[in-house]
């Protein structure tokens, strides 16, 4: 870990370099051999408070291992990951683009994938309120629980129950239009989004953002966020392509055993 901090322009610079991850599961393996992660971050108190930070991640040959009794799947992956993000008057502006490749794998030929992800005019105060809603909407879910496995049969432990959904239920009512104070401004959606994904040599492109709809809770009319996206994919898909495509990543089925059962059950399949 190298880092520098300067007292006169509060400019932070820190570089974390491993020479390998590990994490075990029942199912899952995760390994990587090098990550390193670059931070930036620069906060100026003068006239026109501004803080700017900068993220950068790289993890060189990181695999996934999943293990289960019908199938037995490894993947190995190159990452990387760059984001900025930049508050000026109370408002965030953010872009991170997230980048993979897969390397090496045999039942997958190479397929390189983009994810690009953008904020604009995100309001700081309206998503700390959003944060702080759904913390004590948690928190409330939490606290039925314990009354209900302690004092769930009991009439005072009913009565709590009772006040504490009353107040989940007012929550739930003001989360939409707190959630499009501050995914909206002006009607307009702050958040967009691109994905991009190469595999087999075909391209496939999807656009999106965040769209707020009409809808009724309880006989009222509130406000609901929706995602709205647009794909465009080039591509040559068939059939047995597609069902091979999925079948194979739930059964330990390779392609001659599948166009076998395909050619003698098309009927079946289609």
């Amino acid at each position: 870990l190298k880092g520098v901090y300067d007292t006169k322009t509060t400019k932070i610079f820190g570089v974390l370099s491993t020479n390998g991850l590990l994490y075990k599961s029942k199912n899952y393996q995760l390994t990587s051999e090098a990550v390193s992660i670059q931070y930036q971050s620069i906060i100026d108190r003068l006239d026109n408070p501004i803080a700017e930070q900068n993220i950068a991640v790289k993890a060189e040959n990181f695999s996934i291992d999943y293990k289960h009794r019908l199938m037995d799947k490894s993947i190995k992956l190159k990452l990387e990951y760059n984001g900025d993000t930049r508050i000026k008057n109370n408002l965030i502006t953010s872009n991170n683009q997230f980048s993979y490749m897969n390397t090496k794998h045999t039942d997958y030929p190479t397929q390189k994938g983009l994810v690009t992800f953008n904020a604009n005019n995100l309001n700081v105060d309206k998503l700390l309120n959003l944060f702080e809603k759904t913390s004590h909407f948690q928190h409330l879910n939490q606290q039925t629980q314990w009354i209900l496995e302690e004092q769930g049969e009991l009439p005072e432990g009913q009565d709590q129950i009772w006040q504490l959904q009353d107040q989940i239920k007012q929550i739930i009512k003001q989360m939409p239009d707190l959630s499009k104070e501050v995914l909206m401004l002006n009607d307009k959606s702050v958040f967009k989004f691109t994905l991009q994904s190469q595999y087999n040599g075909e391209q496939s492109n999807v656009v999106g953002d965040i769209q707020s709809i009409q809808s009724v809770f309880e006989n009222e009319n509130i406000s609901e966020l929706s995602v709205s996206s647009i794909a465009q994919v080039n591509a040559k898909v068939t059939l047995d392509k597609f069902l091979f495509e999925f079948i194979s990543q739930h059964l330990p089925i390779n392609k001659k055993q599948f166009d076998l059962i395909f050619k003698h059950n098309k009927l079946l399949m289609q």
